[in-house]
Order: structure tokens, then C-alpha cells, then sequence
């Protein structure tokens, strides 16, 4: 049968490969959620590395893909130095196809390795040991990074992607002689800056099962099931659809088939109950094989006696065995419809002040602070109002530096040498203080020494003495707590990055005039649910 799968298929739900092959319609989705950052740090490393070969090959997605695949194949037989969004050449006879970001061509001209760009660390220190890299100025030339170690504790997914790449271009007769694949993550080295790692594709480094086996052999592992799944799945096998029973996770946000799979689980189901705070699909695979499903039953479980056995074949993360005890904590809150409970004694120690001030800042998908937001409460003059500092414009660093300046320049006027705290949720807002205060600026210094002394993190009193079925995060805990409601429908920092965008650039000014009110109500919301939280926390 005539098909392909793409590098997201081995990493991805076997379900999604059932669903589209066996015919099931699909709903729209949106977009994959990305992190903040991830788009502009994507396009400064390709900048990077253009500026190195501004000879490099960039070949662009056309109606034709036998005519992408021909002018990748061309630029390999060329011997280019650097290809971007290559379409290499299909591989029928193992139902591969894919289009990778960055191809490099080894020192010694023999062949190419695929190279992909991710927001995420990709190494860590070492006592003993080394890594692999290059430099974005230098790609071809490979150096020894000591004390340093490729971080197999995220997940492998990225090498899985790798993999795939790799074995195309060996289809084609362009790969390397090493199986070989390169990431260029968040991670600097110094004096260097950014770097590409390169991943040893056939050196056993992830664990399954219990062993240790390469990313090539858990590709293989992984892509063979996805191809006999389609395979069984155009056959119309009736038995196929019973055995894709569907595991609720983050990838389904974006999934077209969210909604029936769903339907498909007891209301009960693990995956599907404790969705906000899930376990991984291999723990939840694991769990099912041992008649494990349901929170109900998985309240019950003897962990002592069923990890030992079975905690080696739950995946290679880090930190498993408290994941799973953590989990089925969260299920016997459930059972017993606690939302919230207080691990500690005594009274809350909060610090209080006359003047007390709660910060949020929402950002851009490019990862600029175009809005701080604050809520004033003047117990001296019972005076409460909500102070917005916004930008709905795209916006530089220049420009977000004097958004920044004018906030908390403001901040400091209102509160310096008063009897002020300023309240915030998680460590957010001080790390993009520090990040800005980089530059020098005195306004942005003298804020962060302030926030040494005279800033206060909610979220870590919260996490030193509360425990969340649904976990810690601000509109969890201001709703369960508090009862506070936010007055959007749908809020969340990713949403209104997009809000940010219709502001800037809606088509009419309607369609930007609504979005400033949803941006602005959103953020008053927020500092008002920190405010709400303080409250109730004062009285415990």
C-alpha cells in the first residue's frame, strides 16, 4: 500500500495514525502550542547560521512536492554546505517521507546529517564525560564540549525525529557515514553562544523496558507500529479499533480528534480525569496492561508492591517513581472531592504592608513585555484601582525597554520608601526585571534591588504549604481557593498572546479595539485573582 509517514509519526499517539488512516473524520484544530520564545529564538539561529554561508541552499515548500524533493536532491548532489527546509526524497519502500529545518554536510564532504532547532536544553554539566558540538559559525567542524553531556532526561522525541531524517537520507545515498543528528537548543557554551549538540543515533542512551537502546533502535521500534497500524487500519481490521484505546495528553490540544477519542474513555480514565496534570502514556500504558484504567482503581493500587516490577518500563524520565506516587495522591483527593489541601499547620506567615501591590506582565509571541499590569490596594486611604502599562504596537527592544522604564519607573514613584510588597505568582515577573535590568538602565537597576527585598511570591507559599489535585497554577488555586472567576471565556497567557496580535494587527478597528479590552481585562484580572488569593491566605 502506497503511504508515508512523516518524522512526527514515531514520536507521536498511535492513535492519530489509526484515526487517519482508518477514515475517521477529523475536527479543526489549532496550531501545536509553542512556548514563548520559541518563534523569534527559531529565526535568530537560521539568521545565524545564514550569515555564516549566505550560500547556503534555502529551498521553500512549492504546490509540487516532486519538484521540492528534486531541488533538495539537486542541492545534495552539489555538494551545498548548508541546506534549509530540505524535502528529501520519499522512501516508498519504508513509507518515510519528511521535510528537515537544516542539513549540514560533514567536514570531509560525504554525506549529510539533519540538524533540527529547538527551544528546549538539550545538555547538561557532567562530572565525567563529554559532548559533541559545532558552532553556528562553523557547522562542519566538530569539538569536544568536557564536562558536559547530552540531557536524556527530556524527552526523546527530538532524536526520534532525528532518526527518521537520517535513515531518508541513507534511502537517498546523501547521509553521513556516522548515524548522526545535530539539535541547536537553548544552551550556550561559553564563548561560543548557541551550538549545534550532535546526538549519536546509534549509541544506547535512552532507557525502555528496562535497557539501554539506542534512538535508532526506539525509532525503528516505534515507526514499524505506526506503518502496521495504517497498513491494518486501510484494511478496515475490525479488531484494530478496539486496540487503539485512546490516551488522553498534551498533543491532544492540538488534535483534530480530540472530541471522539474522548468519548471513547470512562469518565473515570486516568489519562482523561487527571488531564492538567498528567502522567506520561508509557505510565499510563503500563498501568492499563496491569488492569489499571480508572482513578478508582488506580486509588487503590499497592505501589510498593507494583513498582518495583513494573517502574522500569514506565519510561526514561527522570523522577518517575514520585510522578506516579504524586498521581495517585491526586486520585484519592478526587474520590474524596478535595481540590486543595493544606500540608502544613499553624498560621500562614504572609508578609502584609500598608501598601500592597500585585504585578503580572503578558508578553508577545516574540517574547517582548508589552503590558504590566498592577493592582493597587492603599489601605491608608482605602483607595484600590487596577494601573495598566501597555503597548499594543510590534514592538523592538527599544521599545520594550522603554515600556518597561515608564512601569516601573511608576512603581518606583508610587513605592519606594513606603510601606510597600509587591505580590506576584511564580518568579515570572523578577526574571524579566533581572533580564531588562541587564543593560545597565539605573531606572530598571533600582527595580531589581527592590525585588529582593520588597517582592513577594505567592507561588512559592502556596507550593510550601498547599497540594493541588489539578496543581498550583494561579487560576487552579484563585478558583478553588477564592471562588474567583476570570471574565474571559478561555484565559490563559498563550491566548492572549494571540490577543495581542489582533490588537496590533486586526483587519478593522473594531476587531483591535475588542481585543485591547480582552488583553486589558484579562491581565486586570489576573493581579485582582493574586489579590483574591492574599486575602483568603491571610485568613488561614
Amino acid at each position: 500500500m502506497t503511504f508515508t509517514l512523516d518524522s512526527h509519526a514515531a514520536r507521536s499517539c498511535p492513535v492519530k495514525t489509526y484515526n487517519a488512516y482508518s477514515g475517521q473524520s477529523a475536527e479543526n484544530s489549532g496550531p501545536p502550542t509553542r512556548f514563548p520564545g520559541s518563534a523569534l529564538f527559531e529565526r535568530k539561529v537560521n539568521q545565524a547560521l545564514r550569515t555564516a554561508y549566505p550560500a547556503a541552499q534555502p529551498l521553500e515548500a512549492g504546490p509540487d512536492r516532486n519538484n521540492d524533493e528534486a531541488a533538495c536532491l539537486a542541492a545534495m548532489d552539489a555538494g551545498a554546505k548548508l541546506i534549509f527546509d530540505g524535502q528529501l526524497p520519499r522512501d516508498l519502500a519504508t513509507h518515510r517521507c519528511g521535510r528537515v529545518p537544516v542539513l549540514v554536510r560533514d567536514e570531509d564532504n560525504r554525506g549529510y546529517y539533519p540538524v533540527l532547532v529547538k527551544y528546549q536544553r538539550v545538555t547538561e554539566k557532567a562530572t565525567a564525560g563529554c559532548c559533541e558540538y559545532s558552532t553556528l559559525a562553523d557547522p562542519t567542524a566538530h569539538h569536544q564540549a568536557e564536562g558536559r553531556r547530552v540531557r536524556w532526561s527530556w524527552r526523546p522525541g527530538t532524536a526520534l525525529q532525528l532518526a527518521h531524517y537520517w535513515l531518508l537520507l541513507q534511502a537517498s545515498g546523501h547521509a553521513g557515514e556516522r548515524a548522526l543528528g545535530g539539535v541547536v537548543g537553548i544552551d550556550e557554551f561559553a564563548e561560543v553562544g548557541p551550538v549545534i549538540t550532535w546526538i549519536g543515533l546509534d549509541e544506547p542512551s535512552i532507557k525502555s523496558n528496562g535497557d539501554l537502546i539506542s534512538p535508532l533502535q526506539l525509532y525503528l521500534r516505534e515507526f514499524c507500529k505506526r506503518v502496521e497500524i495504517a497498513e491494518r487500519a486501510q484494511t478496515g481490521d475490525p479488531q484494530l479499533g478496539a486496540e487503539m484505546l485512546p490516551i488522553i495528553s498534551r498533543e491532544c490540544d492540538s488534535c483534530g480528534w480530540q472530541s471522539p477519542c474522548a468519548e471513547r474513555l470512562d469518565p473515570d480514565d486516568l489519562s482523561l480525569r487527571m488531564a492538567k496534570t498528567p502522567l506520561d502514556p508509557e505510565q499510563i500504558t503500563v498501568l492499563r496492561e496491569a488492569g489499571v484504567s480508572t482513578c478508582a482503581q488506580f486509588a487503590e493500587l499497592d505501589l510498593d508492591v507494583f513498582l518495583p516490577a513494573r517502574l522500569p518500563l514506565m519510561g526514561s524520565r527522570s523522577g518517575a517513581e514520585e510522578r506516579i506516587r504524586t498521581a495517585q495522591r491526586r486520585s484519592r483527593l478526587m474520590l474524596a472531592g478535595v481540590e486543595l489541601e493544606r500540608t502544613t499547620t499553624g498560621k500562614l506567615a504572609l508578609p502584609q504592608a500598608a501598601l500592597e501591590i500585585d504585578i503580572d506582565l503578558e508578553t508577545s509571541r516574540d517574547d517582548r513585555v508589552y503590558l504590566w499590569g498592577f493592582w493597587v490596594d492603599d489601605k491608608a486611604r482605602s483607595k484600590q484601582f487596577y494601573r495598566p502599562f501597555a503597548r499594543f504596537e510590534p514592538l523592538d527592544q527599544a521599545a520594550e525597554l522603554a515600556l518597561a522604564k515608564e512601569a516601573l519607573g511608576w512603581l518606583r514613584d508610587l513605592a519606594g520608601g513606603a510601606d510597600a510588597l509587591v505580590y506576584h505568582y511564580s518568579d515570572y515577573e523578577t526574571v524579566r526585571i533581572n533580564r531588562l535590568a541587564a543593560g545597565g538602565d539605573p531606572e530598571l537597576g533600582w527595580a531589581k534591588e527592590y525585588a529582593q527585598t520588597n517582592f513577594v511570591d505567592l507561588f512559592a507559599i502556596m507550593r510550601a504549604n498547599y497540594f493541588s489535585v489539578h496543581g498550583l497554577g494561579l487560576k487552579t488555586v484563585a478558583c478553588s481557593a477564592t471562588g474567583f472567576r476570570w471574565r474571559d471565556s478561555d484565559p490563559g497567557g498563550l491566548n492572549s498572546m494571540r490577543w495581542f496580535e489582533d490588537a496590533v494587527s486586526g483587519k478593522t478597528p473594531a476587531i483591535r479595539e475588542q481585543a485591547r479590552k480582552r488583553v486589558l481585562e484579562y491581565n486586570e484580572d489576573d493581579v485582582r485573582a493574586t489579590w483574591s488569593l492574599r486575602r483568603w491566605l491571610g485568613k488561614q
